[in-house]
């Protein structure tokens, strides 16, 4: 990616923002985002047909892995993108030390590039143990965070949240932590 000629505003405002953390200049134009390019990524059939694609991964897929039926989940996913050079972009932390994460929660992130030493997120086996490796595409609870990636690999990524909807305490559903949700 980080390879490509720069050429014409992109949809999705984080590329350019990738970019910029990466070292790599810009044009002015890539900076100034606002409600008119948000409302142009979501109009896109590109953006349509991610959105079909992410509602029924979660359902299909993600639901399954949470042994439940009904999920309330994040909408959208958040893309990451690290591009060679790019610093570290999250402190280790664990979700559940955040009071707008909820008790059951489960967070995934999949990686759609390779992801490998310092190009990876960083987890430990166990809560606490703080026995931090890269990771490599597994599940469980535990602290994590990323690297500046010094390889020569970009990283793009998605994660999101979602939670058993038993497990939502019948609230309404707005919001999961800080990120917009939606329920199926």
């Amino acid at each position: 990616m980080h390879r490509r000629p720069l050429t014409g505003k992109p949809l999705f405002p984080g590329l350019g923002k990738a970019y910029t953390l990466g070292g790599f200049s810009v044009p002015s134009e890539w900076r100034d985002y606002g409600s008119r390019e948000t409302l142009r990524l979501e109009a896109s059939d590109t953006w349509q047909e991610f959105m079909r694609l992410y509602r029924t991964f979660v359902k299909e897929v993600c639901a399954p892995l949470c042994g439940a039926e009904r999920l309330v989940f994040q909408c959208p996913p958040t893309m990451r993108i690290a591009l060679p050079g790019c610093p570290a972009t999250i402190q280790a932390h664990c979700d559940s030390e955040y009071p707008a994460h909820w008790h059951g929660e489960v967070n995934f992130w999949l990686p759609v590039t390779p992801v490998f030493g310092t190009n990876s997120l960083w987890l430990e086996s166990e809560p606490e143990k703080g026995d931090f490796h890269p990771a490599e595409l597994g599940f469980g609870e535990c602290r994590h965070y990323t690297c500046k990636n010094e390889t020569d690999s970009t990283r793009v990524s998605f994660d999101w949240r979602a939670i058993p909807e038993e497990l939502f305490e019948g609230r309404a559903v707005g919001m999961i932590g800080d990120y917009p949700a939606e329920r199926i």
